[in-house]
């Protein structure tokens, strides 16, 4: 049996798509994502604003993180903002918009590249590695407060 009618169900009273996964409970949260997607897409104008509606009546036991905007996140901490006020230096420096950044130094999207220059995005490893790379500096200068001053 298809899951369609039930997510459009779903959605027509409102449910978020962590709600909807949690109810459904067979599908992963990334096929919910493309369904939700898709059928709201498909729904006429007054479909939508029904499911708004809804929302707004029904209100969201779980907020969608993902979705708020940046200034309504917590900022993780000081050396996330450190990192990421030094990549955006070097943007700067680079006079490149983030699309170009992105693709010059193969990061994944605009959005997350935006998301770490104001300290809203929580570092992989990985992530750390490279950044260290293309800012030409060592990891532990991006890590640790500069000589004089204590981390907070």
């Amino acid at each position: 049996m298809s899951s369609v009618p039930r997510i459009t169900e779903l959605l027509l009273k409102g449910y978020s798509v962590p709600e909807i996964v949690e109810e459904l409970g067979k599908l992963k949260a990334s096929s919910v994502k493309v369904y939700v997607r898709r059928l709201l897409g498909e729904m006429t104008d007054a479909q939508r604003a029904a499911v708004e509606r809804a929302r707004d009546e029904r209100g969201s036991a779980k907020p969608d993180v993902y979705h708020r905007k940046f200034s309504d996140r917590p900022v993780l901490g000081p050396v996330h903002v450190r990192i990421g006020h030094r990549l955006l230096a070097k943007r700067q420096r680079l006079k490149m918009s983030h699309g170009e950044f992105c693709e010059h130094f193969e990061f994944s999207n605009r959005v997350m590249l935006s998301a770490m220059e104001q300290g809203y995005h929580d570092f992989k490893i990985s992530e750390v590695l490279r950044i260290a790379e293309i800012l030409e500096v060592h990891v532990d200068d991006l890590l640790c407060p500069p000589a004089g001053r204590m981390a907070a």
